[in-house]
């Protein structure tokens, strides 16, 4: 009897223990300062998509990143409320109405619910100075939010003298060179002179009052862009290329994760956010 006792006891005791230790777990994954958000304006759908993700996470695994696409405005408003970092991917073109072009609607290829999204996300981002990255899609919309304006097809509108997109789906690639030694790109990367993919028909013809180039193909066509002044605003970068696809050591893919990263991380620290 006493034996059985004593084991009953035990178990007892060992069950409080396993409560406890279940209990502090749990509350332990929900501490404030556990959670980075990155929101994704879309990050599924294909395998292209979900490469933004990985990009990120192989540099801070830690990081919660969320796609926006697939959810309500509203449901998209509350994550944004609640991020760190706003990266903005690749796509299809804006509508050319948002830069008073819309009679150029029928040379596009347009998601009017991706548009009406990123434009409110973005506007969130900037009243709340969230660190902002953008990638090909990212860096023209970007442009336009801001007030500037895109170039609707490169080959017909602009010139053949670098291809920006192949035709046949194989990858396209072209040198860029540094044009700001002043600016926050030039202090992330080393290199003042290389090579990216390229997969776009657009860019930038007027640029945004707010926005500087950094980094420029060789006909002149803009290939990153930065506010003018991050110090008194906020973080907000974007590049043309697809630094996701490019291999982990080249010198225009890693150093922009990294960078992104550390500006999501000292928002969220100075910010004290959590979900």
């Amino acid at each position: 009897m006493r034996f059985v006792l004593r084991k009953l006891i035990y178990l007892k005791i060992y069950l409080i223990l396993l409560i406890f230790v279940l209990t502090f777990t749990a509350c332990s994954r929900e501490l404030p300062d556990k959670k980075i958000i990155i929101a994704i304006s879309k990050g599924s759908g294909s395998e292209h998509y979900e490469q933004y993700a990985k990009w990120l996470k192989s540099i801070d695994n830690n990081i919660v990143c969320i796609d926006l696409y697939f959810k309500s405005n509203k449901e998209a408003m509350e994550i944004i409320s609640k991020a760190d970092g706003l990266l903005l991917t690749g796509g299809p073109d804006i509508h050319p109405q948002r830069y008073d072009k819309n009679e150029e609607a029928n040379r596009c290829e347009i998601d009017l619910k991706r548009d009406s999204l990123e434009f409110t996300i973005i506007d969130s981002a900037l009243k709340k100075k969230i660190p902002i990255f953008g990638i090909c899609r990212g860096l023209q919309i970007l442009n336009v939010a801001l007030g500037g304006s895109l170039i609707v097809d490169i080959p017909e509108d602009f010139g053949k003298k670098i291809k920006h997109r192949s035709d046949d789906g194989k990858i396209c690639t072209h040198d860029v060179y540094l044009i700001n030694n002043n600016s926050a790109t030039s202090k992330i990367i080393s290199l003042r002179k290389g090579q990216v993919n390229s997969y776009h028909h657009q860019g930038i013809n007027k640029l945004a009052k707010d926005l500087i180039v950094t980094l420029m193909a060789n006909d002149s066509l803009p290939e990153a862009i930065e506010l003018q002044d991050m110090k008194s605003r906020s973080f907000l970068m974007a590049v043309q290329w697809h630094p996701e696809r490019l291999d982990s050591n080249n010198g225009y893919s890693k150093p922009f994760a990294v960078e992104f990263i550390k500006q999501v991380r000292l928002y969220n620290m100075n910010t004290k956010k959590s979900l």
